[in-house]
């Protein structure tokens, strides 16, 4: 019996690299729908599985972990694919028992040698590959801009882009097209990943709207060269009407960004979502600003 890989991953493009690399390294793949389907599947084969993959789902992530604590030994090897990079997310995750962590959007070649290593048991730990132009930036960049703005006495409007399916070199290209388009007085970062902060001095809350059409339009205007379907989230806040400190702030955009992700998809009908996102919808709704 051919050793096996257990694998649920979501996004098709992803999907069909994991697949193509398993096959081709002479294993087998088991696909598992849920905890239910996984635990059913692990204890029917479990003597011949030497790997599991699993793409993180956000919304029920601390049960994810709770099913890969269940699973990961010694001889079952796990690689865990998130499309954001969260420190606590990343903690929880080696806590309970992830060998490796892929970000995406990443490129093939990386995702096929990352599985190729595990396979072969040359686990390199999970670090952050940082761009060197790219640095990402952290809360003491935003709290020396807000310093400046109250020597000065002047409004700051902080904007957090979320990029979903757009690859690293177009996220690049975005950039710095973003810096041509954009004032020379704001700054474009990034946080993440996948995701961008627009820190834009002389900005009031009434002009964030403007910043982020032109976000938008930028997007429009370059969405057919994109290699996959993109997906924008845009969220903006302004320094001092929503906040006073950099952590606040970078809080407030990060709920924000997820609160616009969950809006984005009522654009079916309910019974198409699942019971935990509808709870979700419904605390979004009920809360007071």
């Amino acid at each position: 019996m051919k050793n096996k890989v257990l694998m649920n991953v979501a996004g098709n493009a992803t999907r069909k690299i994991v697949l193509y690399t398993i096959v081709s390294l002479g294993y087998d793949f088991i696909e598992f729908q849920n905890p239910e389907d996984l635990r059913f599947k692990h204890g029917l084969l479990k003597d011949s599985i030497v790997m599991l993959i699993h793409e993180l789902n956000y919304s029920t992530y601390e049960r994810d972990f709770e099913m890969i604590k269940e699973v990961s030994n010694k001889k079952i090897k796990v690689l865990l694919i998130i499309d954001r990079y969260e420190t606590r997310v990343i903690d929880d995750a080696m806590e309970a028992g992830a060998n490796d962590i892929i970000i995406l959007p990443l490129k093939e070649e990386v995702l096929k040698n990352k599985i190729k290593n595990i396979l072969t048991n040359t686990v390199v730990p999970f670090q952050i590959e940082e761009q060197i132009e790219y640095t990402y930036v952290d809360d003491s960049v935003i709290d020396f801009e807000l310093v400046r703005a109250d020597r000065g006495k002047y409004s700051i409007s902080l904007v957090m882009i979320e990029l979903h399916s757009v690859m690293e070199d177009e996220t690049i290209e975005i950039i710095e097209k973003l810096k041509d388009r954009l004032r020379e007085t704001d700054l474009v970062m990034r946080y993440g990943p996948m995701k961008l902060l627009l820190i834009c001095p002389f900005t009031g809350k009434e002009n964030i709207v403007e910043i982020e059409n032109k976000v938008r339009s930028l997007v429009k205007e370059n969405v057919n060269n994109f290699k996959n379907k993109a997906v924008v989230t845009i969220y903006g806040i302004s320094y001092p009407k929503d906040g006073e400190k950099a952590r606040e702030l970078i809080e407030m955009l990060d709920e924000g960004i997820m609160n616009s992700r969950l809006l984005g998809k009522i654009r079916g009908t309910f019974n198409d979502i699942r019971k935990d996102e509808i709870e979700a919808y419904r605390k979004l709704f009920n809360k007071k600003y």
